[in-house]
């Protein structure tokens, strides 16, 4: 598994191989790095590229690099039959040795009209793009957990096709004065950082030092991340 620090918690790709069919990744978490959590069971969060691709029969990842609003992975692919072991099986039944392999590739070696490769690729994400939090035509609501407001700008990471609006909770769980859904300004964008306003001029900064929740209402779009700042 590929590991890494991201912000305050721990990411990595945990590997899955069917066998010589593929190589792919389902991504994992740990608040400590020692006790791990698939985000999803079973789904795939970087896939081989589509048949035919030189990438097509797997890929092998490394820690990504964080440049700007993008996050780049490199990766090594391949279309070549995948092993484990110091030995291949050829399509014709032969079992030749993984460094003969490797040499044939090099030479250019063509099976049934593909050329065989192995490569480097690079693929990109957007900033806290590994996991969204969804809402259809049916608007979807989220509300965080108690924390204490620490003052400055909420800042959202969302692409919004609908609208978002945000209301902020007291501890009665109700919207604070002001900071009801309907006194926010809805976001219609697709912004790595997108300021929450809501009438009046009000903002978080007057709330710092108090416990608040905060409840998203979207409706067609996808919520990444949200900051103070």
């Amino acid at each position: 598994m590929a590991a890494f620090l991201y912000s305050d918690v721990y990411l990595g790709m945990l590997w899955v191989f069917e066998g010589d069919k593929s190589a792919q990744a389902e991504l994992a978490f740990s608040r400590d790095g020692s006790e791990w959590q698939r985000v999803s069971p079973g789904e795939i969060f970087f896939r081989q590229g589509e048949p035919g691709s030189w990438d097509s029969n797997g890929i092998l990842a490394v820690a990504p690099v964080i440049h700007g609003d993008r996050i780049y992975f490199y990766y090594a692919g391949w279309n070549v039959p995948y092993t484990d072991s110091k030995f291949v099986k050829q399509p014709d039944g032969r079992v030749i040795a993984i460094d003969e392999e490797l040499a044939r590739v090099q030479a250019g070696w063509v099976e049934n009209g593909k050329r065989m490769q192995w490569a480097i690729g690079m693929a990109t994400l957007r900033l806290d793009g590994f996991i969204s939090l969804h809402a259809g035509k049916r608007p979807g609501v989220l509300t965080t957990k108690s924390f204490e407001a620490t003052g400055g700008k909420l800042l959202l990471n969302a692409d919004v096709r609908g609208d978002l609006r945000t209301e902020v909770l007291g501890e009665n769980a109700e919207p604070l004065p002001g900071y009801a859904a309907d006194d926010s300004y809805p976001i219609r964008s697709n912004e790595i950082q997108v300021k929450v306003r809501w009438k009046h001029g009000r903002t978080v900064e007057k709330l710092r030092g108090k416990r608040i929740r905060l409840r998203f209402i979207m409706r067609e779009g996808d919520l990444y991340s949200f900051r103070f700042d």
